[in-house]
């Protein structure tokens, strides 16, 4: 035995006798003895050893992790289905823009537990043998106005205005502006000669212009914000 395995030796065993009851050799006969785990003192030094170097990390990176998984879990679990809300009636107008419906979505799954196929039902645009693969690309898109012309949007956005009224959630000071305007939009179209002309979209509520795409203005004019954040031309 070389000198630093005697010396290491030697000063566990004095180490030993000093413990006592609270020794290496007192701890194990405990648990041997049937009291299992739950023998070892919280306060001994083999606790404090094991706490310290649970499955060979520090007890930082695993009692948190373990905890952090536990109130994800937690979380998850309680978050209900979604409602059914095909009963509650709206006036079928879409007053979100794409971006203001998937930040409404996100904030619908910290409510409720959902897939993408179980919300493409809900808002009853499911269709194909993958129903749920149009609302994942619709909420892949980026922007205020990304995903404008996919065949989902205008679902989404109604049901989640039906999610507003479900929630009795009250409208926005925006929202409450957009009717307001949208509605003395509605009275300057039908003064126009060409009233009935006018395609469908153009009676529907102004969200404002897509800024990444292309605009015919005077030279005079450019891009800017209103007072509801819609980007028009002045």
């Amino acid at each position: 035995m070389d000198n630093g395995t005697y010396a290491a030796a030697d000063y566990f065993f004095w180490r030993e006798k000093k413990m006592k009851s609270q020794s290496v050799g007192a701890t194990l006969r405990a648990r041997d003895a049937g009291a299992g785990s739950s023998a070892i003192s919280a306060r001994s030094p083999l606790a404090s050893t094991m706490n310290r170097h649970v499955g060979g990390l520090p007890n930082s990176a695993v009692i948190p992790a373990r905890d952090s998984c536990g109130a994800a879990n937690a979380k998850a679990n309680s978050r209900g289905k979604l409602p059914d809300v095909s009963e509650v009636e709206i006036d079928g107008e879409t007053w979100l823009t794409p971006g203001e419906v998937r930040k409404e979505i996100s904030d619908l799954n910290r409510r409720y537990k959902f897939s993408s196929v179980e919300l493409a039902r809900a808002a009853e645009c499911a269709t194909g043998v993958q129903p749920g693969a149009p609302v994942n690309r619709f909420l892949a898109k980026g922007g205020e106005f990304g995903g404008d012309q996919m065949d989902c949007y205008d679902p989404l956005a109604r049901f989640c205005e039906k999610m507003r009224i479900f929630e009795k959630r009250p409208k926005s000071n925006k929202r409450q502006a957009l009717e307001i305007d949208h509605a003395r939009r509605q009275e300057q179209l039908k003064s126009m000669p060409l009233f009935a002309r006018l395609p469908p979209s153009a009676m529907k509520p102004f969200l404002g212009l897509d800024g990444t795409k292309k605009h015919i203005m005077p030279s005079s004019m450019g891009f800017a914000k209103d007072s509801l954040g819609r980007l028009v031309i002045m």
